[in-house]
């Protein structure tokens, strides 16, 4: 669940993944949907649904990289 100010998102790098990965490979490949991911919550609760797993799963495989990036730009 997105909270704080658009400064907040933009200043957490993890975040950012883990929204990127329910935008561009969950929604838009169709994959989630609303009834899908209420569904899900409702079986599971947030932290265990299986589109938030995945989505801190790649947010966590890609941190790294990014943050190696955003460091690089920053110089």
């Amino acid at each position: 669940m997105l909270r704080g100010s658009a400064k907040d998102f933009w200043n957490d790098p993890e975040l950012i993944l883990h929204e990127y990965f329910h935008v561009l490979r969950q929604w838009q490949t169709r994959r989630l949907t609303i009834w899908r991911y209420l569904q899900e919550s409702a079986r599971n609760g947030y932290w265990h649904n299986c589109y938030e797993i995945e989505a801190r799963a790649f947010a966590a495989a890609h941190l790294r990289a990014l943050n190696l990036r955003l460091q690089k730009w920053q110089e």
